[in-house]
C-alpha cells in the first residue's frame, strides 16, 4: 500500500491545568488525548478514547503534541510516522484510568477511495421515503461550499478523502419523512448505522435498508454534521478537487446565509439523533417520492448489486 503510514486517532493538546487534572495526569507527565479511535486501523482494537499518548518509540510527547527536532526545536509528533513504513511497529506508552500501559501497533495506510465524480462517473445517491443519502466527497464539499474550500476544517478533508462517511444530502417532500423535512439537524448529518448495524459505505448502507425485513427502519444519525467552524488554510492539492464539473441541485440543494449554506452553520452538537421510518411504508411510499421530484431511480447505477 503506497503513502505514509499515519496513526487513525482524533487528538487534542493538553495544555490545560485543569484538563490535566481532570484526566489524573501525574506531576510532570505530558502527552496528548484521544478524542476518537478511528475504524479500519489497527489501533481500534487497542486504543480507546480518553486515552493518553505519552510516547512513541520511548520519544516523549509534549503537552502541545510536539517532540524535539534539531537544534532544540520541537515539530509536531506526527513527524515520527513519516520515518516509518506500512507494517512498521511503534511502541506506544499510555495513560489510561492513572495507569501506564504499553502497546505495540502495526502502521497502516487507510484505504483512500476515490473522490466521487473525478472521472466523470455519476454522483453516487441512494433514496429512501425521500431521504436522500450520498457519502462526503470532495465534490460533495465543493457543491455545498464553493469551489475555495478554504472554511472548511482538515479533519472533515481528511474524513472526505479517505474514509466513505454516508450522509443525509437532502429530505425530499413526500409523506413518510413528514416532521422530518424542516429540520436542518437532519440535512448533512452522517448516518453512524441503521438497526444496531455499522454503516461502513453507500454501498452496504443501500443494502442493509433494502433487505430490511424488520417493521421499523431506525437511523442513528451524528448531529455534529458537516461543521464549517474552522477557516484554516489547505496543503492539499487543489488539482484533485477541481478536476472535473458536476451538477448536483437536484439531490442536494439547500439555503445559504451569508454564502454558506444554512444546514452547513450550524452549531456543532455532538448528541446523536435518531430518525425512525417504518419499513413497509417507507418503501411502498418511495416510487411515488421519485416520480413526484422527477428522479429516474432511487439509487445511482454504482449501488446496484448483481443479480444471481
Amino acid at each position: 500500500m503506497v503513502g505514509f503510514p499515519s496513526l487513525g486517532i482524533v487528538w487534542q493538546d493538553m495544555e490545560n491545568p485543569d484538563l490535566r487534572l481532570f484526566m489524573k495526569m501525574g506531576h510532570g507527565q505530558q502527552g496528548v488525548l484521544i478524542i476518537e479511535v478511528k475504524p479500519n486501523y489497527p489501533e481500534y482494537e487497542i486504543l480507546k478514547p480518553n486515552d493518553i499518548i505519552l510516547s512513541i518509540d520511548g520519544i516523549n510527547i509534549g503537552n502541545d503534541g510536539t517532540v524535539p527536532f534539531t537544534w532544540g526545536q520541537r515539530i509536531p509528533f506526527s513527524y515520527l510516522l513519516t520515518k516509518k513504513y506500512t507494517g512498521d511497529r511503534i511502541d506506544l506508552r499510555v495513560l489510561r484510568n492513572s495507569e501506564i500501559r504499553e502497546y505495540s501497533v502495526v502502521l497502516t495506510t487507510h484505504k483512500q477511495f476515490k473522490p466521487a465524480n473525478i472521472s466523470g462517473r455519476p454522483f453516487p445517491y441512494y433514496i429512501i421515503a425521500g431521504f436522500v443519502f450520498t457519502t462526503l466527497s470532495i465534490p460533495y464539499l465543493r457543491s455545498k461550499c464553493g469551489y475555495g474550500l478554504k472554511n472548511i476544517s482538515n479533519e472533515l478533508i481528511w474524513q472526505a478523502l479517505h474514509e466513505e462517511r454516508v450522509v443525509i444530502s437532502k429530505v425530499l417532500k413526500g409523506g413518510t419523512n413528514e416532521g422530518y423535512d424542516g429540520m436542518d439537524d437532519i440535512e448533512n448529518a452522517q448516518v453512524l448505522n441503521v438497526n444496531g448495524m455499522p454503516v461502513q459505505n453507500l454501498k452496504s448502507f443501500a443494502s442493509i435498508v433494502e433487505s430490511c425485513n424488520e417493521e421499523f427502519l431506525e437511523f442513528i444519525l451524528d448531529k455534529q454534521k458537516v461543521s464549517l467552524s474552522l477557516s484554516l488554510s489547505l496543503s492539499l492539492s487543489l488539482s484533485l478537487m477541481h478536476t472535473s464539473d458536476f451538477t448536483m441541485d437536484s439531490v442536494v440543494g439547500g439555503s445559504l446565509e451569508d454564502g454558506v449554506p444554512k444546514a452547513l452553520k450550524s452549531a456543532v452538537v455532538a448528541t446523536p439523533v435518531k430518525l425512525v421510518l417504518h419499513t413497509a411504508s417507507a418503501k411502498a411510499r418511495s416510487p411515488s417520492i421519485l416520480k413526484m421530484h422527477n428522479i429516474p431511480s432511487a439509487m445511482s447505477d454504482d449501488l446496484y448489486l448483481p443479480k444471481r
